[in-house]
This record gives structure tokens, C-alpha cells and sequence, in this order.
């Protein structure tokens, strides 16, 4: 066998290997396996009222977590709350305000769960949209970065003393959203400048 020929089988088997490794993984991803209880442990979800955000409060407050369910709709949390009870009584869940595209509504919740809890043990940065058109946040901000990075990290900030003093996580979820249209065209961003602060 040729040395070229080696050159080539080495890296494209290791390739394959780490793929059928990763799929194989894959196989195993979204099954809770620890069911052990999480009583006195307090969690933040950002839009959890649908998607990710509304399967991990259900899920924690199967685990008799207490829940703190930040929407922007307070109608929708509500709807969120009584579709988890349909699956289980165990748990608090708490909805409050938290509208991300706003930069007051953002102090106010952090405010409000200083006031109100003085302690939390995760932050489950979740919230997230897909918007066609042209949106702006209250600040003048594209809204898909004023409130996927700008809200976020804000709120991050308003309770890092918090997060601090008590050795809370900060957990960040993604998904594959931005892969739909994730290219930014370097060589000519006017239309992305035209959609940035106004």
C-alpha cells in the first residue's frame, strides 16, 4: 500500500470514527436519567413557556424543583403552568414578567427576583426567536441580537452578585435554528448595518 494512499485512509477513518461515535451518542441525548429529587432548589428559565424552555421547566418541577418561569406573555405562562400540571403536581412554578426585547423590563425582573427570592441555584438562559421581518427591541437593537445576546447578557449582569454569592450555573441553550440562515455576506453588510441600532 502506498504511503499516499495511507496518507488519506488514516484521516477519513478517523473521521468516520468520531461520526459513528457521535451518532451512536446522539441516540442517547434528551433522556433524563437521574431522578433524584431537586426540592429547595430554585430555577430561572427564560421563555418557558414553549420549545426547550417548557420541557426543562416540566421536567424540573417533576423533580419537585422550584421553577421560576420568565415570559414576556404572562397569559402564555399561565397556559404553561396549567399544561405542566396536566403531567405533574410536583414542583412551584412561579411566572413572572421578563420581556427581553426591553432593557427595563429586564432590571425589573432581576429587581424583582432579588426583592422577592434572594437566591437562585440556575439560570437557564433559553429564550430565543425567528423573526422574518425587520424587528427592533425597545432600545432600537435587531431584535434577534437585542435579545438572544444584549437581554441575556444584561440580565446575566443584573444578577451576577447572585449568581456569585451562591455558586448558581448559568446554563445557555441553543439549537440549530441559526444553521437555516446563518451566512453573513462579509463583503457587503449594508443590509445587515441597515438592521442594526437605529
Amino acid at each position: 500500500m502506498s504511503s499516499t494512499l495511507l496518507y488519506w485512509l488514516i484521516p477519513v477513518g478517523v473521521g468516520a470514527g468520531i461520526y459513528v461515535i457521535r451518532k451512536l451518542r446522539e441516540l442517547q441525548w434528551g433522556w433524563v436519567r437521574n431522578r433524584s429529587s431537586l426540592q429547595g432548589k430554585m430555577y430561572i428559565i427564560t421563555g418557558a413557556n414553549t420549545g426547550l424552555g417548557f420541557e426543562t421547566a416540566a421536567a424540573l418541577a417533576a423533580r419537585q424543583a422550584t421553577v421560576v418561569l420568565a415570559c414576556r406573555n404572562m397569559e402564555k405562562a399561565t397556559a404553561a403552568i396549567d399544561a405542566i400540571r396536566r403531567g405533574t403536581k410536583e414542583g412551584m412554578l412561579i411566572p413572572v414578567e421578563l420581556d427581553l426585547a426591553s432593557f427595563e423590563s429586564i432590571r425589573k425582573f432581576a429587581a424583582e427576583i432579588k426583592a422577592n427570592y434572594g437566591t437562585f441555584d440556575c439560570l437557564i438562559n433559553n429564550a430565543g426567536l425567528a423573526v422574518k421581518t425587520p424587528q427592533y427591541t425597545k432600545e432600537n437593537y435587531e431584535v434577534h441580537f437585542g435579545v438572544m445576546h444584549l437581554g441575556h447578557f444584561l440580565l446575566v449582569e443584573l444578577l451576577k452578585d447572585l449568581i456569585l454569592q451562591n455558586s448558581a450555573r448559568i446554563v445557555v441553550v441553543s439549537s440549530k435554528m441559526h444553521e437555516k440562515n446563518a451566512k453573513i455576506d462579509f463583503d457587503n453588510l449594508g443590509k445587515w448595518v441597515e438592521r442594526g441600532p437605529r
